[in-house]
């Protein structure tokens, strides 16, 4: 089993262990090309490419291990500095039995509610958590409300159909000063009105 939740560093050492080649060999390094110079690439290292690169590379050695052996792949955040057709060609290589020939899985979680696609996804395969009164999370499947066959599950659940999303207060709340026996603090008030011309910290 493979649990890919914190940064794989350094990744070449990954790369080494899963290829058995010796890890004070090599360096990971990327070119990058003109047009027109293509002879002369300019060359940057793993840290200096962007995040959602990082992210990919970090899971490739992963997807390479549950494919190679059929493993259970546990993601938290697949959808993490990834664009959502990326995050859609990731899980559909597990449903892909030319690529997944010995039955690896992958368990993830995301806030990418764009995944909830039965074309994509069979129902009994998604499944919600919501963070109950006591701090807890409660895990529940969206069979639990026997969507219809064509039901737009984005919509459902964006709407609140399902739960499982993140209850908002009153904006207005958050920059409403603060007040003392039910009056309001007038350095506060000052302050958040932009009315700072006391110069004090």
């Amino acid at each position: 089993m493979n649990i890919v939740s914190e940064p794989i560093e350094p990744l070449t050492q990954e790369i080494s262990k899963t290829l058995g080649l010796p890890r004070s060999r090599y360096k990971l390094f990327f070119d990058h090309f003109e047009e027109g110079a293509e002879d002369n690439p300019a060359q940057f290292s793993f840290a200096q490419q962007s995040v959602g690169t990082r992210q990919l590379l970090r899971l490739a050695i992963p997807l390479y291990d549950a494919f190679q052996y059929g493993k259970v792949l546990i993601v938290d955040e697949l959808d993490s500095s990834l664009h959502p057709h990326l995050v859609r060609y990731l899980i559909a290589l597990f449903h892909n039995p030319l690529v997944n020939r010995h039955n690896a899985q992958l368990i993830f979680n995301t806030h990418d509610a764009t995944v909830l696609d039965t074309s994509f996804l069979r129902r009994d395969q998604i499944w919600f958590t919501e963070k109950e009164n006591d701090g807890a999370s409660a895990l529940f499947p969206l069979t639990a409300f026997s969507p219809r066959k064509e039901e737009a599950l984005v919509r459902g659940y964006m709407v609140g159909r399902y739960g499982a999303v993140p209850i908002l207060g009153d904006p207005e709340s958050l920059i409403t000063p603060f007040t003392a026996n039910g009056h309001p603090n007038k350095r506060i008030a000052e302050v958040v009105n932009g009315g700072d011309n006391h110069g004090e910290a």
